[in-house]
């Protein structure tokens, strides 16, 4: 038979063995405090449409991600979904679609592949922990 005091140690140690894990796993990013963090793109002092924005935390954590509209403004949304980011010093990446062929209309032949690719910004930023961040990012080199 088992010895009844070995038994409860081992469901005690198994009990906080689990609770050690549930904490150090979270409770999902749900309960992860976000600011909102908004602004715009420019480059050569004309707004930038169709800007993909990354912003991944120099600490960890999950990115937020924002595209920019027709006045190169965006606002940003964290993996999850939820508006904003995790506040601290994020390294950004901003991306710029290359450009794209015109289709080939009646009887001609589909255009050769186009070499200029996307076209990657890297950048800085942080994130305000006290409120709302205002970002703008300029493009010209």
């Amino acid at each position: 038979m088992s010895n009844p005091v070995s038994v409860r140690r081992v469901l005690l140690a198994g009990v906080g063995l689990a609770t050690i894990c549930l904490l150090a796993a979270g409770c999902g990013s749900e309960g992860v405090p976000l600011n909102t963090v908004s602004g715009e793109v420019t480059k050569d002092g004309q707004p930038v449409a169709n800007a993909m924005l990354m912003f991944m935390p120099q600490e960890k954590g999950a990115a937020s991600a924002g595209q920019t509209d027709a006045s190169g403004r965006f606002e940003l949304k964290f993996s999850d979904g939820r508006p904003g980011a995790l506040p601290g010093k994020h390294r950004v990446v901003i991306t710029l679609a290359g450009p794209e062929a015109a289709p080939p209309t009646g009887g001609q032949q589909p255009p050769l592949p186009v070499a200029d690719g996307p076209t990657e910004f890297v950048r800085e930023a942080e994130v305000k922990a006290d409120g709302p961040t205002q970002l703008s990012f300029d493009l010209s080199e």
